[in-house]
């Protein structure tokens, strides 16, 4: 099995190559009330963009650096201050290596026409549902064996999961037309790994072969700004840190508040096995948890072509009518009878109808 898992050693060079220190890039002015779950103790969010500037680094790296900053003072039996482990993990970074703690294929996300990021829980996964206890057949990973009939008798488990129905047809599509596959969860990075660690493709073939990037809780950002006043400051998944431009990436998320970039969200009904898995559940129920990739793959096919006869035009530009703020005008207008056709036409073709932002 080839996971590309790389494992966080607590090594600190002798001299620090930069001159950077942690009280320089440290969100200074968050207000108490601000979520900071995700973040480690004490309240230590870091400025990612202000680090990259200071280090003239990307701000992919930037968040590496968070991601390894993170890690290390969590880490069973750390003593070091929080200066050390803030070194260690720039000094990582720095050192030209450009060591990933996951799978990251940076060749491959620059040179791919368009991104698609994955969230994992309800959107490609569910780790916690009941329909399990009806036997083999009712989830895909197993996280560790154990005894059925006891552990049914439990209250609680998250040592099954179910994955949303077409997600390899999903991946494979994705790539066949020339996109890169990324996966981005607020998920804990240890329950994360474990769960990637025992993800396959096929028999033979592990997930980190068939996607382009892994991305975890510590790799979630605070974004400075209106949204601190407005009460909406939290740990994001913030999309410029894999596309500085913006123009070839999208989310596709069952929850719109994990971003502050509506135009790039797509958003996902939920999945819910117990729903999607019941004796109970109607046809139309089941037929929409198993089609609910399906019509995603055919928007990025239909917003595809519509690059390829309109060249000006950028795939966050094709996808405009299907992401979180364009839905609402492509809803409004198939409602008052414009067809599908006609209705993506007209949100193509005036701007105007999609609002800047919520």
């Amino acid at each position: 099995m080839n996971v590309v898992l790389i494992c966080l050693c607590m090594v600190f060079f002798v001299a620090p190559v930069s001159a950077v220190e942690l009280s320089e890039v440290v969100l200074k002015t968050v207000p108490e009330w601000v979520n900071l779950k995700g973040f480690v103790e004490p309240r230590v969010p870091l400025d990612v963009r202000l680090l990259a500037k200071k280090e003239g680094m990307s701000l992919r790296e930037a968040v590496e650096v968070q991601n390894h900053f993170y890690d290390l003072v969590m880490s069973k039996g750390n003593k070091a201050t929080l200066e050390e482990n803030f070194q260690g993990a720039l000094s990582r970074i720095l050192s030209g290596n450009n060591v990933y703690e996951n799978v990251w294929q940076q060749a491959e996300i620059d040179r791919a026409r368009f991104i698609v990021v994955f969230d994992l829980d309800d959107t490609l996964i569910n780790q916690y549902y009941s329909v399990w206890k009806k036997g083999e057949g009712n989830w895909d990973i197993q996280l560790k064996e154990v005894d059925l009939e006891k552990e049914k008798k439990r209250k609680f488990t998250n040592n099954f999961i179910k994955l949303t129905p077409g997600w390899k047809e999903t991946i494979t599509r994705i790539k066949k037309l020339g996109g890169a596959v990324i996966f981005f969860t607020a998920k804990n990075d240890w329950m994360s790994q474990k769960i990637f660690a025992k993800w396959k493709y096929d028999e033979s073939t592990h997930l980190s072969e068939k996607i382009d990037g892994f991305m975890t809780k510590h790799h979630l950002i605070l974004v400075p700004g209106e949204d601190w006043e407005r009460g909406h400051a939290y740990p994001m998944k913030d999309l410029e840190l894999i596309d500085p431009t913006m123009k070839r990436i999208i989310l596709v998320d069952d929850n719109p508040l994990k971003t502050y970039q509506p135009h790039n969200v797509r958003v996902l009904q939920k999945y819910k096995p117990d729903l999607h898995l019941s004796d109970e559940s109607s046809a139309e129920l089941k037929a929409m948890y198993e089609n609910l990739l399906s019509e995603l793959v055919v928007e990025i096919e239909d917003s595809l072509a519509y690059m390829d006869s309109h060249p000006e035009a950028s795939f966050v530009d094709a996808y405009e009518p299907y992401c979180h703020i364009g839905r609402t005008a492509l809803n409004s207008l198939m409602a008052a009878g414009a067809t599908r056709e006609r209705a993506l036409e007209l949100i193509r073709s005036s701007k105007d109808l999609v609002l800047e932002n919520f």
